[in-house]
């Protein structure tokens, strides 16, 4: 049996004395092998392979985003896993003396859950009670292991080096401006794009007008042909059309949506805003996005989550007619991973201020390891919430391998000022292409200005516990 993974998906997975699979509330003996996966990799294979070996390998070599719950009747063994930067959903919680996994927590609040640890596959002895765990990150953070270590008895641990060029960044520093990067990084953002959009139909981007989503938007365009339509999807919180046409995301949108229209005046692309207010967003967070944003709970997950969500519902006004507009894309490409990747952070900025470029290829390779831990599987589970997939371009392994090995002045001068020099390779890209690339790097709950609406204290960090998702999960 091989099925995709949904919103609703859930496993109960019960030992004693016999393995049952069901919805969290009923379940079933399972017989025979069963396979339960997202991802952008066929794995019909793993309910195939002889031994343990060859499916830990088969596994810690998939290309992409992915998460999988794989059941070996013949091997006696279960195998949960996600990729190495959590592109994929996968969370679970102990419920008596079993173990419950699903994409999103089951509409059970009061249960105690987590997200599955990225870069991992866990192979789990159902006899013997006792797993092991096949880690990709050398020297894997022990925060985001230990809870899954004591819930299933993992009594060894296994680094498994097939991806470590995906975590390792290159120290040399080199020469800036090198028109052949610059070149390929475009080429590959084309070629990604290609692979993961939807044939001969609509296409969206999550769109906020800045440097990552405008080169991703440009690589779509040139990766869809003439009967492709693309949909932009920018997303504005306010009380009034004034805080709307003012928040920051929203003047960006405007100005390169102008742009990509002139650049390509035969193609079929809309702007959509999404004008979002105080009440809707409350509404809104209480029906969904609350529990697509579980179990993360923090001030910026909750923010978010909140911008993802309403920019892949697909609803708006067409920004030329005014008229309502429901988009018809399933695919949602986004310009995440570029900040990581290129030095788009403030703190990579702090790092060269203090300690020189090669400090901050330090701590592009502290970002890329810590990635699966931040948005992906909760952005995901918003996709998945919508019935959207959600493409991350600049994440996929080729692009993030070749960049890694690139020198840093290649990727970012931070010798420059603020609009120039993160991400500069990004903003070479946009230049050969005559569009606007001196954005600065603006925090998406401060863009869209969803953190004035819902006036977040200057004193709240991110990282505090959101006291709207708190109050939601007493319900």
């Amino acid at each position: 049996m091989i099925r995709k993974i949904t919103f609703e998906s859930h496993w109960l997975i019960d030992l004693l004395p016999k393995v049952t699979f069901g919805n969290g509330t009923e379940s079933i003996e399972l017989t025979s092998s069963a396979l339960w996966y997202d991802g952008e990799t066929g794995m019909e294979d793993l309910l195939n392979l002889e031994t343990e070996e060859e499916i830990i390998d088969f596994v810690t070599n998939l290309s992409g985003a992915w998460s999988l719950v794989l059941y070996r009747a013949d091997l006696n063994k279960i195998f949960v896993g996600r990729d190495i930067f959590g592109r994929q959903s996968l969370v679970y919680c102990r419920k008596d003396s079993s173990l419950l996994l699903g994409c999103a927590i089951h509409e059970n609040l009061s249960l105690d859950w987590y997200e599955v640890p990225f870069a991992q596959v866990t192979s789990w002895d159902i006899v013997g009670n006792s797993s092991t765990l096949h880690y990709l990150i050398p020297d894997f953070e022990e925060e985001f292991v230990k809870n899954w270590k004591d819930v299933l008895n993992i009594q060894k641990s296994i680094f498994e080096n097939n991806k470590v060029g995906l975590v390792q960044v290159s120290r040399e520093v080199g020469q800036s401006a090198d028109p052949e990067a610059v070149d390929t990084l475009f080429n590959r953002l084309i070629r990604s794009c290609s692979r993961r959009k939807e044939t001969n139909a609509e296409n969206g981007v999550a769109f906020s007008g800045g440097v990552d989503s405008l080169l991703v938007a440009h690589a779509l365009l040139q990766a869809t042909s003439n009967n492709e339509s693309i949909t932009l999807i920018n997303v504005a919180f306010g009380e009034n059309d004034n805080a709307f046409a003012s928040a920051p995301d929203r003047k960006r949108s405007v100005e390169a949506f102008t742009h990509l229209t002139d650049c390509y005046p035969d193609r079929q692309i809309r702007l959509v805003l999404r004008n979002v207010t105080g009440e809707e967003l409350k509404t809104k967070r209480e029906q969904f996005i609350a529990r697509a944003a579980a179990p993360c709970m923090s001030v910026l997950d909750d923010s978010l989550a909140c911008v993802v969500w309403f920019a892949l519902e697909g609803k708006g006004n067409e920004f030329r007619t005014g008229q309502e507009f429901t988009t018809g894309a399933s695919v949602f490409f986004v310009g995440s991973g570029a900040d990581e990747i290129f030095a788009g952070y403030a703190r990579h900025r702090n790092r060269f201020q203090k300690d020189g470029h090669p400090s901050v290829a330090e701590e592009c390779q502290q970002e890329l390891r810590r990635l699966g831990s931040r948005n992906g599987g909760r952005d995901s589970r918003v996709a998945t919430q919508l019935q959207r997939t959600l493409v991350a371009p600049f994440l996929t392994d080729e692009i993030v391998r070749w960049a890694n090995e690139l020198p840093i002045l290649q990727k970012c001068d931070l010798s420059f000022e603020r609009g120039v020099g993160e991400k500069r390779i990004i903003r070479q890209a946009l230049m050969k292409l005559n569009a606007p690339n001196t954005a600065p790097k603006q925090a998406m709950q401060f863009g869209s200005r969803i953190a004035k609406l819902t006036n977040e204290s200057k004193t709240v960090k991110g990282s505090d516990v959101s006291s709207h998702l708190q109050s939601l999960k007493k319900l």
